[in-house]
Formats: C-alpha cells, sequence, structure tokens
C-alpha cells in the first residue's frame, strides 16, 4: 500500500522483500499498525533517543524521524550501505537526527557499545526496536547485549516474535530454525529469576516488549542468570 506522509512517498510492503527503496518511494518493511503502534512508547520519553535494529530499505527509520521531530534515532543492520536511503535521509534534513551504521550485527557487542557511547553518550537511550534476523541465538544475542544498555525505565520491542507459529514459516528455509518464542520463554523465566531487571514482558500477537527495571550496563547471559533447578530446556 502507497501513502504519503509530509510530502513523502513511503510504501507498506509485508511480502516481497526483494523490493528496494528508490528515489521516488521509500519502502517501510512493516504493517502500518506497528508504525502506530511505536508512538504509546515514544510518547512516555519526549526527548527520546532510539535504537533501531534491522532498518531494512530506511522507511520506519525516516517516517518515524518525520512524525516525532523531537526524537533522535540511530539504526543499525547488517545489509550493505544503501546509498539512497541515505540520499533521501540528506534531502529531508534528517541528517542530525538519524545515523544508520551498515554492515554491523546485531550480536557485534563492540560495535554496538561503541554506536551507542558516539551517539547518545550519558544520554543513553529509552527505546530499542528489534526487527532485524528474527532468528533465535542472533536474537538472544541481540538481548543479552542491547537490553543493559537501555536507560531505566525503558522498552525493548522485539518485533515477529510468534513467526514459528504462522502458516507460511511451517516448512521451507524456516522449517529447521529454533523459533523465537524459546527466547520469549526465557525472559518470561528471567524475571522471577532475577527480580530487579526488568519490570514487566507484555506479548502481543505480532511483537513483545520487555520493559525496564534497573541493572548495571554489562552484557547479560541468560543461561547462567535463569534458575531452573539444574534443567535444559528443549527448544521448541
Amino acid at each position: 500500500m502507497d501513502f504519503t506522509y509530509k510530502g513523502v512517498n513511503f510504501h507498506y510492503e509485508n511480502t516481497d522483500f526483494s523490493k528496494t527503496t528508490t528515489a521516488d518511494t521509500i519502502i517501510v518493511l512493516k504493517p502500518e499498525g506497528f508504525l502506530h503502534m511505536y508512538d504509546q512508547y515514544f510518547n512516555q520519553f519526549p526527548t527520546s533517543n532510539v535504537l533501531e535494529i534491522g532498518v531494512f530499505e530506511g522507511g520506519s527509520l525516516i517516517y518515524q524521524a518525520l512524525r516525532h521531530p523531537e526524537l533522535q534515532f540511530v539504526g543499525i543492520d547488517i545489509r550493505k550501505k544503501s546509498d539512497i536511503v541515505l540520499d533521501h535521509i540528506k534531502r529531508l534534513g534528517l541528517e542530525d537526527r538519524i545515523k544508520i551504521y551498515y554492515e554491523t550485527s546485531q550480536d557485534d557487542e563492540k560495535a554496538i557499545r561503541q554506536i551507542v557511547l558516539e551517539n547518545f553518550g550519558d544520554a543513553g537511550f529509552d527505546v530499542v526496536s528489534d526487527d532485524a534476523s528474527h532468528l533465535y541465538q542472533l536474537s538472544k544475542s541481540c538481548f543479552e547485549i542491547v537490553f543493559p544498555l537501555l536507560n531505566d525505565g525503558g522498552f525493548y520491542i522485539l518485533e515477529d516474535w510468534a513467526w514459528a507459529h504462522w502458516e507460511g514459516f511451517q516448512s521451507g528455509k524456516w522449517e529447521n530454525q529454533p523459533a523465537l518464542t524459546n527466547l520469549l520463554i526465557e525472559i518470561m523465566m528471567l524475571i522471577p529469576s532475577q527480580p530487579g531487571l526488568m519490570h514487566s514482558l507484555d506479548t502481543f500477537p505480532a511483537h513483545a516488549v520487555m520493559r525496564k527495571k534497573t541493572s548495571g550496563k554489562e552484557r547479560l547471559n541468560l543461561d547462567a542468570l535463569i534458575k531452573k533447578r539444574g534443567r535444559e530446556l528443549v527448544l521448541v
């Protein structure tokens, strides 16, 4: 679906991931409702810094920066640099509020820490979205790295956690991948195991939201922190 916001042409794309942003149209790899879902979290921090992991064709970053002129955005993605996306950011005068780091994996702790320090400094950041690989181990490593870096009270939003339970993912290249649901189960057990870390875990049909309570900045180790009476989890 095509739409225009503040004179900029966007296109929602949920099926054809080969589509790319062009000089005329910016691709948004999210349903329409997802973009508006973020308002409730952004609005709790009127001067928030936001980290987006997995920027695809830049659509959500650019749209949210236009919609929320008070916010600063940093995105990372394993993809190669998109000059067209960067040209849109420059043309729209958003270079001071959007920074994208390409060829950066969501489990690269050294790079992520440096990016956060350089862009957010002592102010930190209050909202992070993970819309990157959707793979269990990569997403788990990302959570262990990034969640501690959030400001106290901040939100960690994990998109598409339920892919393993959707009709189109029951066979093919995703069939033998561990479900991202496993990570949510581990986070659910983390809350009572380490009650000082997290206020809540809220799950919705296509995203989950974890709210940080307080912790140090050191990387988490879920396997070590979760109390499970010496038993091992069997991955779905």
